[in-house]
Formats: structure tokens, sequence, C-alpha cells
């Protein structure tokens, strides 16, 4: 069991765990690389560098001094933090950490980009009060067959089974309208306004899928260009 498990490694989370690691504590960092620090050229109200330090440089240095005194990192997102009898357990993508203590230190957020399902999730509502329903992603299951497994099946066979993929289609798309709205519905409840994107925020969004598509084009070629084609004539 740790002695305490930080969740957060930026400047505040990492100047914890040098601290208490100084103490011969047990110390783990979970960082899921979303530091604002990581992004400022360059900081000048960290103490100790009166003529700034890129917020990168500011980080490596911080992680470097961390684990010299025996604190360990992780790039695991934490999902859950769940109370126990003699402390917490911290859950993460693909395990749990049992510790005594916990400390958050997982700093602000001004805005990022998430589906409903993901806000509702990661409780978006604690520290944003806006949601603009792009439709950036759709979330769903996709299932893939292999084509020459497909084509070596008898008439029949192949026609049952493209019968149940569309059944399989139609009842995907009607199953995420509808957990969408329950998605927007809940994060309403917990006083988010949702609201529908403006036109400029909605035009740069249609640049940038343009401009991501036509880098896309270039590197897959004719093969490419039929399947955006036929995606077009689909709509």
């Amino acid at each position: 069991m740790d002695d305490c498990i930080i969740i957060g490694a930026g400047p505040a989370g990492l100047t914890a765990a040098i601290y208490l690691a100084r103490y011969h504590l047990a110390i783990r960092l979970f960082d899921c690389g979303s530091s604002r620090a990581a992004l400022i050229p360059r900081t000048n109200n960290h103490a100790g560098f009166p003529d700034g330090i890129p917020g990168k440089e500011l980080l490596q240095r911080m992680r470097d001094q961390a684990a010299r005194f025996g604190a360990c990192r992780e790039e695991r997102l934490v999902t859950r933090i769940e109370p126990k009898k003699t402390g917490f357990a911290v859950h993460v993508e693909g395990g749990e950490y049992p510790a005594r203590a916990v400390l958050l230190a997982t700093g602000v957020v001004n805005a990022f980009m998430s589906s409903g399902a993901t806000g509702y999730d990661s409780k978006v509502w604690e520290s944003l009060t806006h949601f603009y329903d792009t439709r950036a992603w759709i979330p769903r299951n996709v299932t893939f067959i292999n084509k020459a497994a497909l084509d070596s099946l008898d008439k029949p066979t192949q026609e049952a089974v493209l019968k149940a993929a569309k059944v399989a289609e139609e009842r995907g798309w009607k199953l995420w309208e509808n957990k969408t709205e329950w998605y927007h519905d809940e994060i309403k409840k917990k006083g988010m306004k949702v609201l529908q994107p403006s036109p400029e925020l909605a035009a740069g969004f249609k640049k940038i899928g343009e401009q991501l598509t036509a880098d896309w084009l270039k590197r897959s070629g004719a093969e490419g260009q039929a399947v955006i084609d036929a995606y077009k004539k689909s709509l």
C-alpha cells in the first residue's frame, strides 16, 4: 500500500511528491499527460527561476528530483477513487492501487474535447460550465469481417450475415442517439449548459476536417479517394 497517491503530475503534484518522498514515504503519482505547464513556452512565476524556464524543462527537472527521492510516476488515467476502511482504492485503466491517503493536484481545465459520455464519466461539471455539442466524433462499436472470409461463404449465408449487419447497424445508431441524449441530460442536471456550436466554431471544425482529409488523401492515394467518394455519396 502506498502512503500517498498523488493524482496529477504538474508542478503542484510534483512539489508535493518531492516533499513527501523526502520523508521516506511511499509516493505514487498518476500523470495523464495534460499538465498545462507543458504548454507554456516560458513560465516566469515559479520560485527559483527569476529569468523564467520553459514549462517542459521545469516539469522534467521536477520529475527527476521526485524520482531521485523514490517517488514513482506512472502515465495512467485515474477513473475513480473509492474510500475504504483503511484508506482508498485508486482505480486506473486496467487496475487499482491502495493508498493510505490521496492528494488531488489535477489543476485547472479551461477547455477540452470530449464526447458527452467521457464528459459525464470524468465529471466535467466540476471544472467547466459549458458543453458545446459539436458531434466531433460519434462513439460506437464496429465489427469487421474479413472480405475473403465473407466471399468464401455460400450465397444464403452471405445474405444472412449482411442482413444481420444491417439490423445491428440501425440498432447501433438508434442506441447512440438515445444514449447521447441521456448523457447530455445528465450533465445538464449537474448545472452545465449544453449548447449548439456557434457558426464560427462549426466553420472552424469543418476547415480542420477538410485539412485532415486532404492530408490523409495525399498518403492513401486513389484507394483513399474511393473511400471518401463512397462516403460522400452515402450522405
